[in-house]
């Protein structure tokens, strides 16, 4: 199965015990290369090439460092799932919109628009997180939301 993100820049940090993606050096760990979990799309000598994920069926825990606003500012997402063999996943980023008319307060309705992600299965929506905006504290954690598909 593959795992890829859309949306916004991300690397995979880890999946189970195994290093990907080293941020404090730019690079991909080669053991994640000779181990074929990661896999990159372009050119070698392109600098900012797409990753993505080679895995085997099963449960894995997936951390990935997305870049929603811009490669300064990094979120972790982490995420563990039960995959199936042969099937394409996608990590989607987006930012919710907000109903301005439910908004308490000058500082809520000013607050940034939470950062969600949908993990999908081709087309289909599987689960969905989203991390809202905390007016006092900043960002909170990812939170799988339901939905009605």
């Amino acid at each position: 199965m593959s795992l890829s993100c859309e949306g916004t820049p991300c690397h995979f940090l880890r999946v189970n015990d195994v290093q990907i993606y080293d941020a404090q050096q730019p690079k991909v760990f080669e053991e994640a290369l000779r181990l074929g979990i990661v896999k990159q799309t372009g050119h070698w000598w392109q600098k900012n090439r797409e990753m993505f994920l080679n895995l085997p069926s099963g449960s894995h825990e997936v951390v990935v460092k997305v870049y929603p606003i811009s490669p300064l500012k990094a979120e972790a997402f982490h995420l563990i799932h039960r995959f199936d063999a042969h099937q394409r996943y996608r990590l989607v980023f987006y930012r919710q919109s907000r109903d301005t008319q439910k908004a308490k307060s000058l500082l809520e309705s000013s607050a940034p628009m939470p950062l969600c992600v949908d993990l999908r299965q081709d087309e289909k929506t599987l689960r969905s997180f989203c991390r809202r905006a905390d007016v006092v504290t900043g960002f909170g954690e990812f939170k799988e939301v339901s939905r009605s598909f």
